[in-house]
């Protein structure tokens, strides 16, 4: 059947409901289609609980203030997120914070571990023929006295 020319309204302004106006099943969608070009739909899928889906058209997808004047949320076609978006507009500063926390945290440790390393080459100096990356354990001999309280494996 050809697409029909209807110029049919349903206005359901100041109706009230006893459940919903409208009801779908699952996997049913709302589709807003233009000729020519990929749908966009609002859907509800069967996945865990059932998520509410939109797909987009194929400009992406924005989310706009009341008046369609500035966009709050855009993602494009590709799945980028616009840096006009809500999360990181608001957030950017605890996300900057958390990602300077974790590379001066990493930055500490490596520090710490460098610091260990000198300490230990100071106070157990080695023979230069076992080179210098041979740890305490990785040792064929060990380069340093074992104390007596501790017994030595034969």
């Amino acid at each position: 059947m050809a697409p029909q020319k209807a110029k049919l309204r349903i206005n359901l302004q100041d109706s009230q409901f006893d459940d919903a106006a409208i009801l779908l099943s699952p996997n049913n969608r709302v589709t807003f289609r233009h000729s020519g070009q990929a749908d966009a739909s609002i859907w509800r899928d069967e996945i865990f609980e059932g998520h509410l889906v939109l797909s987009s058209g194929p400009s992406g997808l924005r989310i706009t203030n009341a008046e369609n004047t500035r966009n709050l949320l855009y993602i494009h076609p590709d799945g980028r997120i616009d840096y006009s978006s809500v999360v990181l507009r608001y957030y950017w500063p605890w996300i900057a914070g958390a990602g300077f926390l974790i590379v001066s945290l990493a930055a500490m440790v490596l520090c710490v571990l460098i610091r260990l390393r000198r300490l230990e080459a100071t106070l157990y100096p080695r023979p230069a023929a076992l080179g210098p990356w041979c740890f305490a354990n990785a040792c064929p001999v060990r380069p340093y006295p074992v104390p007596s309280s501790i017994p030595q494996q034969a």
